[in-house]
């Protein structure tokens, strides 16, 4: 989970370094991103709890795969 001091939901937007921006106050879906050279993403974000959930196809995100996901966040 990411938070950040003074978020801004109506303003705000989460880049993930790849070629989508969330809009923090709508729900979302994609299929089969690559973040930061992890293949094979999906992601669902669900506006109203504030929750980004984040898997991959066909298999487990592996710690070394988290690391670099997350470094994608600027």
């Amino acid at each position: 989970m990411f938070r950040r001091a003074n978020l801004d939901t109506t303003n705000d937007k989460l880049a993930l370094n790849v070629d989508i921006t969330l809009t923090l106050t709508a729900d979302t879906t994609g299929s089969n991103i690559t973040i930061n050279g992890v293949t094979g993403i999906n992601y669902t974000y669900t506006a109203v709890s504030k929750t980004l959930v984040l898997s991959q196809n066909g298999g487990v995100i592996s710690s070394a795969e988290v690391k670099a996901i997350t470094e994608a966040v600027p």
